[in-house]
């Protein structure tokens, strides 16, 4: 099998950035950029463009150059993200606030190794419309026009599923089974090493005008934690059904320790943790 460009450079990590200095070729990289980006992207574009803060690889002819990370005032941010929960959420709000495309020029390739959920982030949402040793660039256009809209997976969209991933590979023991509430059954998606369920959600008995009930939630909870599911995970897209989402927190929130609470990705709770009682 042929390694990737990317693979290859992402790989070799701080050793590349250092020989990419020794040997004076970072202007020869930025010259390069600044000849062949104009001629891949739409006039104007929007780019998103991770470095260290170089004004010079920002000015790409033809189009709107900005930091990635970037501080409030859309300067560089002077740090890098703690892991890849932070870039994801940098990322989605720097897309929020108009960023169209984000490159990585050959020195930054590392990000793509050192944050892994944030790779897998990117892979699972957007399309690579240039992949070679100068850079990489994701499309992160989400309109008609666009052939990299966020698709659906296993019923969640995925930026969410995406972000879900990244926090579960920061904070959850390798390999610890995981169950997600959204159901069917049968359908389970991977999150690295982890083994995954998804948890279908029972009907109320009264039909579905009827409100669901704690308990019966609770029961299909504790059943999948005897069946050896060491964590539950509450993907926040529920809240498009105030009451089973309310439901599904208090019978979550009943019974189990919480490890984490995302007010906009998820909340995961530690089925062999016991509620603490008041």
């Amino acid at each position: 099998m042929t390694t990737s460009p990317i693979d290859r450079l992402t790989s070799e990590g701080d050793a590349y950035r250092e020989r990419v200095a020794r040997r004076g070729e970072y202007a020869d990289l930025v010259t390069r950029l600044h000849a062949s980006v104009p001629g891949q992207l739409p006039a104007s574009a929007r780019v998103l463009i991770v470095s260290r803060g170089d004004q010079g690889l920002l000015a790409i002819p033809g189009i709107e150059g900005r930091h990635f990370p970037q501080a409030a005032d859309g300067q560089y941010a002077g740090h890098y993200p703690p892991d890849s929960a932070a870039a994801i959420e940098h990322l989605e709000a720097a897309r929020a606030a108009g960023g169209q495309f984000l490159l990585f020029p050959a020195t930054s390739f590392w990000w793509l190794g050192h944050y892994s959920g944030f790779r897998g982030h990117l892979d699972a949402n957007y399309k690579r419309v240039r992949d070679d040793v100068d850079c990489l660039i994701f499309d992160l256009r989400a309109d008609e026009d666009s052939a990299s809209m966020p698709r659906a997976v296993h019923g969640h969209q995925d930026v969410e599923w995406g972000q879900i991933i990244a926090l579960v590979e920061a904070i959850l023991p390798a390999a610890a089974t995981l169950a997600v509430l959204d159901g069917p059954e049968a359908d389970a998606p991977s999150i690295g090493e982890h083994p995954v369920r998804m948890i279908a959600i029972p009907e109320p008995a009264g039909g579905e005008d009827a409100p669901p009930k704690v308990s019966d939630i609770s029961a299909r909870l504790g059943s999948a934690a005897r069946e050896g599911v060491d964590y539950m995970i509450l993907p926040h897209r529920r809240a498009r059904d105030p009451a089973l989402a309310r439901v599904l927190r208090l019978a979550l929130e009943a019974r189990y320790r919480p490890v984490l609470r995302h007010a906009d990705v998820c909340a995961i709770f530690d089925t062999r943790q016991p509620a603490q009682r008041p």
